[in-house]
């Protein structure tokens, strides 16, 4: 059928029709449901991994391709609640051909984008919401421990690119506030179960 635009009643209306006349169970309709969220989040993840691999490498580019991916994610749970509302099915990760690798640069990119300046961490606008990083680290099925070690070492590579362009862009990232902002970044990280280790 032709797709202009989500509509998210309904979808969920087509969705539950359907599902009557195939007189699905809770659990059949989930089971199903997970099936083919699986095979779509294969096919939109590999898509977006094709911005880690661009020449320029502009890591906004990566953060709009991944965004992508978080907004089918959102979109399928919604949906899921007209198909199977109080069945618990295993969490849908990604199970295609990236190496391990790309997804965990993928993961660091968007989760440091999250950190890309203090009005972000605050709960402003500016980067990835601390809920979209944790859908995607269980997308991508990297441990908590490894989620905190590629987001210390990506803020680590970023503040040694910004004070190689002789603190510039640094400057820019903390509005101005040069050494007071960077010291307000490190105390917001690592309070409130941020990164202890820096």
């Amino acid at each position: 059928m032709p797709f202009d635009k989500f509509d998210l009643e309904e979808a969920k209306s087509l969705l539950f029709s359907t599902r009557k006349d195939a007189e699905l169970t809770d659990e059949e309709s989930a089971e199903i449901f997970a099936s083919v969220v699986n095979c779509m989040i294969i096919d939109i993840v590999d898509l977006a991994s094709i911005a880690l691999k661009a020449k320029d490498k502009d890591e906004k580019v990566t953060v709009d391709a991944i965004n992508v991916v978080m907004d089918f994610m959102d979109h399928a749970a919604s949906l899921f609640d007209a198909v199977a509302e109080d069945v618990t099915i295993k969490p849908v990760t990604y199970g295609g051909n990236l190496r391990k690798k790309d997804l965990e640069q993928m993961f660091s990119v968007y989760a440091g984008s999250s950190m890309m300046s203090l009005d972000a961490m605050m709960g402003g606008e500016g980067g990835a919401s601390q809920d979209r990083v944790d859908t995607l680290q269980l997308v991508f099925a990297i441990t908590d421990k490894k989620a905190e070690g590629l987001m210390q070492k990506h803020m680590m590579k970023m503040m040694m690119n910004l004070m190689k362009d002789g603190g510039k862009g640094l400057e820019g990232m903390m509005g101005g506030e040069g050494m007071e902002g960077m010291e307000e970044m490190m105390a917001a990280m690592g309070g409130a179960g941020g990164m202890p280790g820096m």
